[in-house]
């Protein structure tokens, strides 16, 4: 299995992790750090990479994707909504950069050395960048 989680940076004051909370995914908010978390349901060996400026660049496509389309956008989702949109992205992006918030893919090494060994099967792979991919698969 291979997941991303968006979490919220360790070492916020409280304003920052208000406004991290507000710019979130729903529920991204956790007592306990993912890695704790992932490591008490008996996942070990994650690798983890840190995908945060992808993430970055990925609200910066879908601000300017959105401004580009602007008219046909704000007459689907009606010009209030296509304003809010607006913002949230920008608002998402700015806590994104200031380091508010932060997103890794993680997976188990055994995935990566069964696929070198030819024991997997890859079911669906969804590309995120060039080097990249992440799918779900399967053990032989």
């Amino acid at each position: 299995m291979v997941f991303s989680v968006i979490s919220v940076a360790p070492g916020l004051s409280r304003d920052d992790y208000a406004r991290a909370l507000e710019n979130g995914p729903e529920l991204i908010e956790s007592e306990t750090e993912y890695p704790t978390l992932i490591a008490e349901t008996g996942w070990t060996g994650l690798d983890r990479e840190d995908i945060t400026m992808d993430f970055a660049t990925s609200c910066r496509r879908l601000l300017r994707a959105d401004a580009e389309r602007q008219d046909a956008l704000a007459a689907l989702i009606g010009a209030t909504e296509f304003t809010e949109r607006q913002a949230g992205w920008r608002s998402k992006l700015a806590a994104i950069e200031e380091g508010l918030l932060r997103r890794e893919l993680s997976w188990p090494r055994r995935i990566w050395h069964s696929l070198e060994l030819g024991r997997c099967r890859t079911i669906e792979v969804r590309v995120l960048r060039p080097h990249v991919g992440i799918g779900l698969t399967h053990l032989i």
